[in-house]
């Protein structure tokens, strides 16, 4: 049966299954989105919506027939836009009578001009072939037409307020072209009219149902232009209200703050800012940003200064973020060399010894509905105290107090990462102080706390950068070296560690104490953590104590 079928009809078949895609393509983009919905299923939606439509039509040509297919076409559509995406009802709802009135009109204009041309009868299965052609073309046009509202439609769709006009016409324009279907079936079938007077009667189908399709879109498009403007005032609303606030909370913290129309290049507020007026005479913004990056911004922090302040990527803000902050190093002798700054920070910044200060800027962006200029407000903090005092804290945080080097938990969090980053290759090395103990009871802590502070200092100069170093506590150190290190190396870093490592301290009765490294070692393997690697370590140390100190082990 699904073979004959195809046969006859499969040309229809794939043009049907295409432009039901297409239709539930739109109707995505109206209700609720989802990724679920995929174009597969869409075309597999699209596949069996083409076999029912031509298995109804191949069962007669009769007024109820058409009905049904005016009706169920829309109604199956919901339907699978119901298991695959979820909305409000009432978003559906619209959605149906929305297509509904689509479709039927679609249906009597092809009708109209088939009528103007050949008998109809026989020819209802390719109307409808061609209705369902229609409506997709044109769904999938409007979907990805620019000026189409889809988003306007979609808002529609949701707030019963901004659309419940739209709702009613459509309501009302439905009913209507569902009364032709039944007053104009015989027209259809040719029974009653003939000639000259069923062109006439098609011509006035044909232009009542393109009045009604027009007029939606007419609707459809006044009232998408009304919540545009709504939106667009909303904006600019809000744009002022943020910008007033804005503006006082700079004229109380802010150092300095400027107005730039970017699209002309012209300062128009903060002109009294500039020592050197040279600078805002000559229409040039990304000129006068690149010198004020070379003159008084970190070399490390120009390229972020001067990138984020060029034209295009200000356009780019006004359409995605237009409120931006940014912090960036500068020089405080240099501001006030090229800016007049109000007090307290001008005399802050003359007998500052600081070489750079951080500095944090906020930037607006806005636009002229009316002239589409662009202007950027911009205000600059000193954030210098907040930025070091973070900057302390956090040292705390994460390092041993005395030494500098990492303490025992960030120590732990480090080796972790690099252990996953370095799939599992690298040596952890535990070091411990031999004699420290002594030297603290004989010669007292602060003579301990040098021997700690000198051998820290030894670590780092020994080990890379992107090893970790820290210290456990106490006399006791730890190192992990990332990656495949050769054994030959390895003990060559240890045998220098261990040679460096003494350290001479005399008592005030003359006795000479020297300190040394007890060393454990062990090379990381697969699935090792933290633990197991301190734990080993931990065990080839001890060995490495009871060998007789300054000496190094090997786990295995």
């Amino acid at each position: 049966m699904i073979a004959d079928f195809l046969s006859h009809n499969l040309l229809l078949f794939i043009i049907t299954t295409i432009t039901s895609a297409e239709i539930l393509y739109y109707a995505q983009r109206v209700v609720e989105d989802s990724s679920d919905f995929t174009l597969g299923k869409m075309i597999l939606c699209g596949g069996l919506n083409s076999f029912i439509l031509l298995s109804v039509l191949m069962g007669g040509d009769s007024g109820f027939h058409i009905l049904l297919l005016l009706i169920g076409c829309p109604l199956i559509i919901i339907m699978e836009m119901l298991i695959f995406t979820k909305d409000k009802p009432l978003s559906y709802l619209f959605l149906y009578i929305k297509l509904a009135m689509n479709f039927m009109s679609m249906f009597w204009i092809v009708a109209a001009l088939a009528a103007t041309r050949s008998q109809i009868p026989g020819y209802t299965r390719v109307i409808m072939a061609f209705t369902l052609m229609v409506a997709g073309s044109m769904a999938l046009f409007f979907t990805k037409m620019k000026k189409y509202p889809m988003k306007e439609l979609y808002l529609m769709v949701h707030d019963w307020k901004k659309g419940k006009i739209f709702f009613v016409y459509l309501t009302l324009a439905d009913l209507f072209l569902l009364a032709s279907s039944f007053l104009l079936s015989p027209f259809l079938h040719s029974v009653l009219l003939e000639g000259t007077v069923k062109i006439i009667v098609a011509m006035e189908v044909l232009l009542k149902t393109l009045a009604i399709l027009g007029f939606s879109y007419i609707l459809l498009y006044l009232m998408a232009k009304d919540i545009r403007s709504e939106r667009e005032y909303n904006q600019i609303k809000n744009t002022l209200e943020s910008e007033k606030r804005f503006r006082s909370t700079v004229q109380k913290k802010g150092i300095m703050n400027v107005q730039v129309n970017i699209t002309k290049g012209i300062l128009r507020d903060g002109r009294e800012y500039f020592l050197d007026k040279s600078w805002v005479e000559q229409r040039n913004f990304e000129g006068v940003i690149r010198m004020i990056a070379r003159k008084i911004v970190h070399p490390a922090d120009q390229e972020a200064f001067k990138n984020s302040n060029t034209v295009r990527c200000i356009e780019e803000h006004l359409q995605t973020t237009p409120y931006f902050s940014q912090k960036i190093r500068v020089s405080p002798r240099e501001i006030v060399r090229y800016f007049y700054l109000k007090e307290p920070f001008r005399k802050q910044y003359e007998v500052s010894n600081k070489t750079w200060i951080w500095i944090k800027i906020d930037y607006i962006y806005t636009q002229d509905i009316e002239t589409g200029d662009v202007f950027m407000f911009l205000v600059i903090f000193d954030v210098d105290e907040e930025i070091t005092l973070k900057e302390k804290l956090h040292l705390s945080a994460t390092t041993d107090a005395l030494t500098g080097l990492l303490n025992r938990t960030i120590m732990q969090y480090e080796i972790e990462k690099k252990l996953v980053d370095s799939k599992y290759t690298g040596t952890m090395i535990l070091i411990d102080i031999d004699n420290f103990k002594t030297i603290n009871d004989r010669l007292g802590h602060p003579i301990g706390d040098q021997v700690l502070i000198r051998f820290s200092k030894l670590l780092g100069e020994l080990f890379r950068k992107n090893d970790v170093i820290g210290r456990l506590g106490g006399d006791e150190f730890a190192v992990f070296i990332p990656g495949v290190l050769s054994a030959q190396a390895l003990e060559d870093k240890v045998k220098e560690l261990n040679h460096r490592a003494v350290f001479s301290y005399e008592t005030e009765s003359g006795e000479e104490i020297k300190t040394s490294a007890s060393i454990g070692i062990v090379i990381s393997g697969f699935g090792d953590s933290y633990e197991t690697l301190y734990k080993k370590a931990d065990e080839a140390l001890y060995c490495s104590k009871e060998k007789g100190k300054s000496t190094y082990t090997f786990y295995s």
